[in-house]
């Protein structure tokens, strides 16, 4: 497996200190698994406050019906978890392409976020721009050449559901919270200057 590999390597590196391959690989696995385990842990927490967000009732109102049922933090959590379970019955290396993608994409959007907080605390961002457009085209051309790859699968008749489907709605919903995220922090560096405390409208 990877980790045993991953470990094993570090093991022989350790050996020219004295420490026996045995015990480092056993220790540098243990903390690989430990990450990936916090990791998914992280992952899932995440996914669960997400969904419960996106149903929130208006406020002075109360979840009623499907969005009270999904909102309870078994089923949020269950239904995180159902896809990342059915993408892992395709393999790592299936998931690898969207992983780096979304990676990129959190790199993008916080690159747009701090570009925002910076405009509207009154300083300067532009230096935020170049590499904020770049690695959003970069990542959204990488995300549409996946989804492109999928649809020739479809057409050579090697689509399989559980790998390219599940890879297919998560690009495509990669691709739309990414320009949503993007369209609104575009506003807002668009959007007029905010005046200054204490300045006065000039006559």
């Amino acid at each position: 497996s990877p980790f045993a590999i991953f470990g094993g390597a570090i093991g022989g590196y350790f050996k020219m200190f004295g420490i026996p391959p045995m015990v480092s690989s056993a220790i540098v696995t243990m903390c690989v698994s430990a990450l990936a385990m916090t990791t998914i842990d992280a992952v899932t927490r995440i996914g669960r406050m997400t969904i419960q967000e996106f149903f929130a009732p208006a406020p002075g109102k109360e979840r009623t019906g499907f969005a009270k049922s999904i909102s309870n933090p078994i089923v949020a959590t269950i239904v995180t978890l159902i896809p990342s379970y059915l993408l892992c019955l395709g393999g790592y290396l299936n998931i690898w392409p969207l992983f780096g993608s979304a990676n990129q994409l959190i790199a993008s959007v916080v690159l747009c976020g701090l570009a925002v907080f910076l405009r509207v605390t009154g300083r300067k961002g532009w230096m935020l721009y170049v590499p904020m457009a770049f690695m959003f085209v970069a990542t959204m051309t990488a995300l549409a050449m996946h989804v492109y790859g999928i649809y020739v699968k479809i057409g050579l008749g090697k689509f399989n559901l559980l790998v390219e489907g599940l890879q297919l709605v998560v690009a495509i919903l990669l691709m739309i919270l990414a320009v949503l995220i993007v369209k609104t922090c575009l506003k807002e560096l668009l959007a007029p200057k905010p005046a200054k405390p204490g300045a006065t409208p000039a006559d």
